[in-house]
Parts: structure tokens; sequence; C-alpha cells
């Protein structure tokens, strides 16, 4: 509690300027007047001024004190909601504490810790959970598929158990990423891996085990330094009867399928049909690519490019879509492509239809378009000066070639790009800063323009690692004269740290989706 100050009388603030003045005339004329006439009015005039002094005087002493009560309350008061909003504040980091805890001790549970999907615990619970959605439902349809490394063991003994639990990691994180958000990962043990998917026909099962196994083989696992190594799987795949809520009730089902899988070759996917027949899995993926050899499989839309500080759109980037249910995002089909030998068709088609939709984007703006750069050393340059000079009005082209895609000696690029700058167009490397980067290419090729990774941008505003990984290839940009556009911005918070760094341009969900635009054919080939 604040010490009280101490208070001092003064007659004129607590008398009144008025009854003090009369007081002091009345003492002073007392002192000067001899006649006992005079001297008596003036002492009946000090007997009624006097009450009315004194009753002022204690009037504002009680008012003075009143108002002394009132600020050491409000003191008190205000003290108290300080104390009360610190241990208010002390209650929500408690409470926030307590729930992370308990999302740890959930992680704990029924996460497996190696890979971070659903352990047998986990699989349980969302068994109870699809077994309660399914009760007296008619026609409910759930699938469910047993995804085996292939060789693991020899890999194991090849590389050791270190480099294996690596391979598990990126194997559970690759499945996680070919699957619904709806669908259920998990690892049963050793290299196993179980995935319900609800609501889901038998068919689309087909399609979802083999973007996984796609997903799995398509692309080499990075395991130490610059070595990486081909992991392939071996898939089984079941329609769930209404009966069967267990786990050994689902391997019971998918094993056979499995081994199946394996003695057919690896690498495939093995289903059970209706009729009691068993089939593996190549045949789907040939009705897959005898779809993407239809005429007009693929379409572009056009996601925009806006400068980052005042938000002024200044292009669009044409990304390319395929018609084929469950395989409708280049991941997919590329893989897909790649497979049969195809890579190098799909993307010169996927470029065709998006410079082909390019007519219908506005004048005087920047449109970028894909290339992977094997197919950019496969096709003239001629072609594509023929492709997209149709029809460009005052637009600038900027050809993408993705850096984690240069395998390769990067000078073998050299002559087709300094031919493409020759006449007008700009050349731009994609997904900069991670997986593959090389200085190399980057000095040889002098691009026109750098992309920075999506998976640098999505880790900047917590990571400093990344901030710093970004302020890096800032630099190197500056260097070599190319501008940065970073990619994949999804949040105010990524998109307030770029600002900060001064990228300049930008794209990703927060400033816009990509949308359809108005595509011409495209022949079969």
């Amino acid at each position: 509690m604040p010490k009280p100050t101490p208070r001092t009388w003064e007659p004129g603030p607590l008398l009144g300027p008025l009854p003090a003045a009369l007081l002091v005339a009345t003492i002073l004329l007392l002192l000067q007047l001899h006649h006992i006439a005079f001297l008596s009015v003036a002492f009946v005039a000090l007997l009624l001024i006097l009450p009315r002094a004194f009753r002022l005087y204690w009037e504002g002493r009680r008012r003075e004190e009143s108002d002394h009560s009132r600020r050491e309350f409000e003191a008190i008061q205000e003290k108290m909601v300080q104390d009360l909003a610190r241990t208010n504040a002390r209650l929500i980091s408690a409470t926030e504490q307590l729930r992370q805890t308990n999302r740890d001790l959930r992680r704990l549970v029924l996460l497996d810790p190696l890979t971070e999907v659903l352990n047998r615990r986990g699989l349980h619970s969302a068994l109870s959970v699809i077994h309660s959605a399914r009760r007296g439902v008619n026609g409910w349809n759930e699938s469910a598929l047993l995804v085996a490394v292939d060789d693991f063991k020899r890999f194991n003994a090849v590389y050791g158990r270190g480099v294996g639990d690596g391979v598990l990691r990126e194997i559970a994180r690759r499945i996680r990423d070919a699957v619904r958000v709806t669908d259920y990962v998990s690892r049963i043990g050793g290299d196993e891996f179980l995935v319900l998917l609800p609501e889901t026909r038998l068919r689309e099962g087909i399609r979802t085990a083999e973007k996984i196994r796609l997903a799995v083989g398509g692309r080499a696992v990075q395991i130490t330094g610059a070595r990486a190594v081909r992991v392939t799987v071996s898939v089984g795949l079941v329609k769930v009867p209404g009966g069967v809520c267990s786990i050994d009730a689902l391997l019971e089902l998918t094993h056979p399928l499995v081994d199946q899988s394996k003695e057919q070759g690896k690498n495939r996917v093995s289903f059970h049909l209706r009729n009691g027949a068993d089939r593996s899995g190549p045949h789907p993926m040939e009705v897959l690519l005898n779809q993407l050899r239809k005429p007009n499989r693929f379409y572009a839309v056009a996601q925009p490019i806006y400068r980052l500080d005042n938000l002024n759109r200044v292009g669009f980037e044409l990304l390319s879509r395929s018609r084929s249910p469950g395989f409708e995002m280049p991941d997919d089909f590329f893989r897909a492509c790649a497979e049969a030998n195809l890579l190098t068709w799909s993307d010169q088609a996927c470029f065709e239809s998006c410079a082909a939709a390019a007519a219908a984007l506005p004048d005087g703006l920047r449109v970028h378009l894909n290339l992977f750069p094997s197919t950019f050393l496969n096709i003239s340059v001629w072609k594509l000066l023929e492709l997209l000079r149709g029809d460009c009005g005052s637009r600038v082209f900027c050809i993408e070639l993705s850096e984690q895609q240069i395998l390769g000696d990067p000078s073998d690029l050299v002559g087709p790009v300094q031919m493409l700058k020759q006449e007008g167009f700009e050349v731009g490397l994609d997904d900069v800063g991670f997986g593959h980067s090389s200085l190399e290419s980057l000095i040889l090729l002098e691009p026109n323009l750098i992309k920075i990774d999506k998976r640098w941008i999505s880790r900047i505003s917590r990571d400093p690692a990344a901030v710093r990984g970004v302020q890096r290839l800032l630099r190197l940009a500056r260097s070599i004269g190319a501008q940065v556009i970073a990619e994949g911005i999804e949040s105010p918070e990524e998109l307030d740290h770029l600002r900060n760094l001064g990228v300049p341009c930008g794209q990703g969900f927060l400033l816009g989706r990509p949308e359809a635009v108005p595509t011409l054919s495209v022949p079969a080939r």
C-alpha cells in the first residue's frame, strides 16, 4: 500500500476566499476600534463568521481525506488487476504446456516414434472410428492395402540400420503425401505399412495403391551425401468385408497378395477381385497410360505472381493437370509416364497445352512455363520458339527448368539456354535451394530468375536456418544478376518474413490459387 503524504492546512483553500477575507478583516477591525459600540458590532460579526469558517474547514478536510482514500482504493484495485492479469497469463501458459504435454503423450501412445505414422495402438483406434462410422450404413466401401519394402533386409545388411531407419522415414513421408487426409497410414512393424482407405471402392483403391508405389519408387532416396538409392515396394490391396474390424484379420487378407506381388517380380500391386481371381497391377497403369495418350488429356491452369511490396500482379505461371482420375497432379502422372519411358512425350504435351493457353492471358505480363531439362535437350529449340511465337503479343516468356532434375552435366544446357536468350526469351531455375542444388548450374546457365523452393518458404517463419538459407540465395542471385521469386507462400507470417528479407516477388495459395484457362486442342501421340 502506498505511504500517505503529509498535509498542511491553508486557510484559503479550506475556508473559501470570501469567509477568510471577512475573518481577517474583522480581526484587524477589532484591533483598531476603541469605541464600545463598534467593538460590539465587530464581535457579533466575528461570531457569525466563525461557525461558517470552521464548517467549511472541516468539510474541506473530509473532502481531502475522501479523495485520498479514493486514490488509495484505486491504487489497490489497479494492483489487484495487474496481479490477476499476471496470474491469468501464468494459468494460460500452464494450460498450453499441459496441452502440449498431452499431445506429446498421445504421440508416444498412438504414433510410431521412428516414422511418426500410426502404430498398432493408433491403428486399432482408427479401426474403432471407422467401425462406428459404418455401423448401420448400407453400401459402405472400405479398402485396405499393405505396403512392404522390397529387399529391405539386404538393404540393412549393406548400408546399416541407421541408414535403413532414414529410408523408412522417407517412405512413410511419401506414403502420407500420396493418400488423402482422411486415410490412415500405420507402420505394422519392420518394413511393412498398413493403409486404411475409408469410403473407397476397389477401383479407387487401385489408383491409390499405384500412386503409393510410384511415389516410393519413382525417385531415389538420398542416404549419405550425394549418394542415393532406389527403393521399391510391393503392395497388396483388398476390399474390406463388413465383418472385419481387427488388424490381424486385415493382415491375413493382405499378406498373401503382397507375397504374390513379390513372387511376380516385386514393385507391383496385387489385388483380389470379386470372382475370386487374383490380378497383378500392371493393367491399371496400362489403362492410365492409354487415357493419357488420348487428345486433350492435359490442360493448363494459371497461378498469378505478385510483387510482394505492393501486391501488384506481374505475371502468371502456367501449370499442367491431367483429366485422369487419381492422377490429376503433375507429380503423379509424370511418375507413371517416367516408369513407362514416356516422360519426354508427356512433358512436351504439357508444354504444348500451356503454350496454347498463354494466348488467353493478359498482355504485358510475364508468362512462366515449365520444362524438364531432359525434355529441353531432346526437342529442338526452334520447336519451342515456334510454339511460343504464335500469339505472344507483348508477353515476356520465361522457361523454367527444374534444378532438381539437372542430374547430368549442366554444361550440356548452356547452348540451348543461350539460343533462347538471344531470341528474347528468359530462362529460370525452379526448385532452387533444396535437394540436388548445384552452384555449377547457377554459374554456367546464368538464369534470368531463381525460384526459391517452397520447402524453404514453409519453414521460414519458424526456422532460423531457413532464413539464413534464403538470405544466402538472395546474395547469390544479386551476384549473378538474377531476379528472385518465392513460391509456396501460404500464410501471412511467411509473407511478412519474405518482405522483411527483401524478396521482390512471390506466388502461393495465400496470394492466388491456380485457375483453369482456355486451351487449344493438343494432338494425340
